[in-house]
């Protein structure tokens, strides 16, 4: 035991117990913790409270605030109820399917995520109830205690504690109940999302069966240089699309091909001729520098506005300073200024725009050249050998008349060099392209994404020094025991609640502003990596939260409570670093249910958005001058599916881990849930804007597995140290687990990310066929027909309007234009919208005429 004297006081810490003493009073580690989840409830509880009462006061008198879609009439969408407490059930009572229909898939399954999940946790919470609750009452923990080797006994096992596992005495026949509970849980699990995982891959075959433009639409990424034109792209593809789409026009189409020669064009493309399978071809050859000149330009044009604006309603000429950002320097004129900003960056974007197509002209006339030399024949020589050319030119569109055609395309390998050239994928939507991105070819694409690996890699391990601090207040007996943090000992010694405090509820503030900070460097990362679209962005930025949070809110806050006791330990025998996580874990339960708690109000706080409602009415009252400023001010957000899907994966982890080891965790990881399925409801219903992401689902799948078998290692652990060596059979529900993540995988992923045949397809429809087949095309396509089950033979949802869009922002292939798959820089800029306004003429009133009757 450890003494030392400090303002006249005693204090001392227990080396190998976990009881602190403070002043010479003895202090129980489970009377500490189960004072510190009552201040964190009531924190939470009053908090969570209070929002939800500013909530429904203040969504009647911001209506734009929070129910931006019904202000702006999206999708037909009925505003709730103006009730104090109606929008509740109104939430609660919305068709889940309708959903699909204002705001696409994306958000139904989400939201059936956490409706899942919500159903996952509350069936365990059931069954904990009846089985672990009153098998560790029985428990004999405190008579068993034994002695340390110092002489004392460990803390005695009180309150709430004593329905835990903490409170079984090692090597307990009471353990076999258990150990049957890990098997509940794996096939909890597994039977919900088995039937969510099919009903996505029921509803995506629905959704590839649409006309939506991404349906019929591929990418090609590092087009060789023989064949970087639309001419050449053309005969190439209808070599591979004739004899399957066409096969009784086969010579007529191909005599068609020859006969029309549509000009090729490196900046643009126009439709082709409806004789061939292919409706447009969009090439994209690389002009990396221009984006920024764009985005600049786009600033000065809504500051030339403004200015302008201003002129006009106070006739006096803006002036700003000649100097860096305005602060030094003569004054001059700023709408002259910001005019003539606009019009050198536009000279710049010119220049930018001339030289690429130049580039792409003197690369087109040495491979002409070069083929010229190379065959005595001028056409282009269309073989199985066709890609002659190692050096990419660019990327490109490519629109088919099919949907068939893109799908064959995608899944089948028609080159030998097919994995470094002519890469293809399903496109994304027009919104959804990330245009900066658009250039970037296979290689650089490999560079940058090892850069933001290691990058990542680095963030994580720097990230787990604050965290480690941070989850160190969680246990500040061993905190304690470090010397540059003693002075918490004086501190907690003059407040007891302040213990209750710095245990429950500061710890998991502090840990979830610093994981918050770390959203946009993710997205900066993801960004960097060169994904095309704004979907795959998000997807990453879903992949690395969620890496980040388990790593460093799972693991590292687990240890760091105890590290400094246990590393010496780990050192001396890397393989006990198990047996001590799953030590570590028991004595932080109570920390991980505060976390829990805080999550839930955090949910809370994203419905009433206070701090943004605060910026917005600042913005619109001293800042907004035009009518773009005030709609970018008012405008919603998009929905952020892939930092919420990581943070619901987080807590359910949190939840799987400690379920059997202390199983109220479960209460409060549904009344998470629950919130969250309210909360994020309400959001996507009437305030977030529509977009899609489309695969996250089989992310969230993934690592809901992997949730599940880290659990499965950690019981074993846990076990382990209980002296229940039978525990090592939960090997099996590990195996299980793999066994049924591969057969979902093989099942589901490949038919929902691709789709069916559309012949294959109509035939079942007619048939009315359920039974469900091998494979397609000797499994190829790994398309399974048994999920297509629409009722009646018709699409249940396709989320379609009367003028012929898509809800979910996505282009329809009947809207499709020869622009839409164009650069923004050759549609069309940002223009002023301001103009200013002369002063109106003095009008002169002249003296009425005399009547001519008087």
């Amino acid at each position: 035991m450890d003494l030392f004297l400090k303002n006249n006081t005693l204090f001392s810490t227990d080396s190998t117990s976990n009881t602190t003493i403070f002043g010479g009073e003895t202090t129980n580690r489970y009377e500490i913790q189960d004072d510190a989840l009552i201040v964190s409830l009531l924190i939470n509880g009053g908090l969570s409270l209070l929002t939800l009462l500013a909530f429904c006061i203040l969504r009647t008198r911001f209506r734009l605030f929070y129910q931006y879609r019904v202000e702006k009439r999206e999708n037909g969408i009925r505003a709730p109820g103006n009730g104090f407490v109606s929008w509740i059930k109104d939430t609660y009572k919305y068709n889940s399917e309708n959903i699909i229909n204002i705001s696409g898939l994306d958000s139904y399954f989400y939201l059936r995520n956490v409706k899942t999940n919500f159903k996952i946790l509350l069936t365990l919470m059931i069954i904990g109830w009846i089985m672990l609750f009153p098998t560790n009452s029985k428990g004999r923990y405190n008579e068993n205690r034994k002695v340390q080797p110092d002489g004392t006994l460990p803390d005695e096992v009180i309150g709430l504690s004593t329905l835990s596992m903490g409170n079984i005495e090692r090597g307990s026949n009471l353990l076999w109940v258990h150990f049957l509970f890990v098997f509940i849980v794996t096939f909890v699990v597994m039977i919900f999302t088995f039937i969510d995982y099919k009903d996505y891959a029921d509803k995506r075959i629905q959704y590839r069966s649409s006309k939506r433009l991404l349906n019929y639409t591929i990418l090609l990424r590092d087009i060789p240089v023989n064949l970087f034109s639309k001419q050449s792209l053309k005969e190439y593809f209808q070599r591979f699309l004739i004899n399957n789409n066409n096969q009784n026009n086969n010579n007529s189409n191909e005599n068609n091909n020859n006969d029309n020669n549509s000009p090729s064009s490196s900046s643009s493309s126009s439709i082709l001729n409806n004789n061939n399978p292919i409706i447009d071809i969009s090439l994209q050859y690389p002009i990396p520098n221009i984006h920024p000149l764009i985005d600049e330009r786009e600033y000065y044009v809504k500051r030339y506005d403004s200015v302008v604006a201003e002129y006009n309603k106070t006739r006096i000429r803006p002036t700003r300073k000649s100097g860096l950002f305005g602060l030094y320097g003569n004054k001059i004129d700023s709408i002259n200024y910001y005019n003539g900003k606009i019009n050198a960056i536009e000279v710049d974007i010119q220049d930018t725009k001339t030289k690429a197509e130049k580039d792409y002209q003197d690369l087109m006339n040495k491979e002409k050249l070069r083929q010229q030399q190379s065959s005595a024949s001028n056409s282009i020589n269309i073989s199985s050998e066709v890609v002659n050319s190692l050096k990419s030119a660019g990327n490109g569109f490519i629109v088919f008349k099919e949907r068939n055609s893109q799908k064959e395309l995608v899944q089948t390998i028609i080159e030998k060099r097919d994995n470094i050239l002519m890469k293809r994928y399903y496109a994304p939507d027009p919104n959804d392209v990330y245009w900066p991105n658009i250039h970037i070819g296979g290689k650089q694409l490999y560079v940058r994404g090892l850069i933001v690996l290691v990058l990542t890699f680095l963030l994580i391990f720097f990230y787990t020094i604050p965290i480690t601090f941070i989850s160190g207040f969680s246990n500040l007996g061993t905190l304690a025991k470090i010397k540059a943090f003693s002075w918490l000992v004086t501190l907690i010694n003059k407040s007891p609640k302040l213990t209750s405090f710095l245990t429950g509820f500061l710890p998991g503030l502090a840990l979830m502003i610093f994981l918050a900070l770390l959203v946009p460097i993710l997205k900066m990362f993801s960004r960097f990596t060169g994904y095309y679209s704004n979907s795959a962005i998000e997807a990453s930025v879903f992949s690395k939260y969620f890496l980040f949070l388990v790593f460093n809110v799972f693991l590292v806050s687990a240890i760091a409570g105890t590290i400094f006791q246990s590393i010496s330990a780990i050192i001396d025998n890397p393989p006990s670093i198990t047996t001590t996580l799953a030590n570590s874990l028991g004595g932080l339960s109570y920390a991980m249910i505060n976390y829990v708690l805080l999550a839930a109000t955090g949910l809370t706080m994203n419905l009433l958005r206070i701090s943004d409602l605060l910026v917005d009415q600042f913005k619109l009252k001293f800042l907004c001058k035009t009518k773009r400023d005030i709609d970018d001010t008012e405008s919603s957000e998009h929905f952020k599916y892939g930092q919420l899907y990581a943070y619901n994966l987080l807590v359910l982890q949190l939840c799987f881990a400690y379920s059997t080891l202390s199983p109220f965790i479960l209460v409060f990881g549904v009344w998470y849930f629950g919130v969250s399925y309210l909360v994020h409801k309400y959001n996507i219903i009437w305030v977030n804007r529509a977009h899609f992401t489309q695969l996250l689902y089989p992310m969230s799948f993934r690592r809901t597995m992997i949730g599940l078998l880290i659990y499965h290692l950690l019981m074993i652990g846990t076990f382990n140290i209980y002296s229940f060596y039978y525990g090592s059979l939960i090997l099996i529900p590990f195996f299980l687990t793999i066994l049924f993540w591969i057969y979902c995988e093989y099942t589901f992923y490949s038919v929902s990310k691709n789709g069916l045949l559309d012949n294959y397809q109509s035939s079942l429809n007619k048939s009315n066929q359920k039974s469900q087949l091998n494979s397609i095309n000797n499994g190829n396509l790994n398309e399974k027909s048994g999920l297509l089950k629409s009722k009646h033979g018709r699409n249940n949802y396709i989320d379609i309007d009367d003028g012929g869009h898509f809800n979910d922002t996505c282009y329809s292939i009947d809207e499709y234009d020869e622009n839409l798959y164009k650069p923004v820089y050759y549609r069309s800029l940002m223009e002023p919208e301001e103009s200013i306004i002369e002063s109106p003429p003095t009008i002169v009133y002249s003296k009425p005429p005399e009547n001519l009757n008087q």
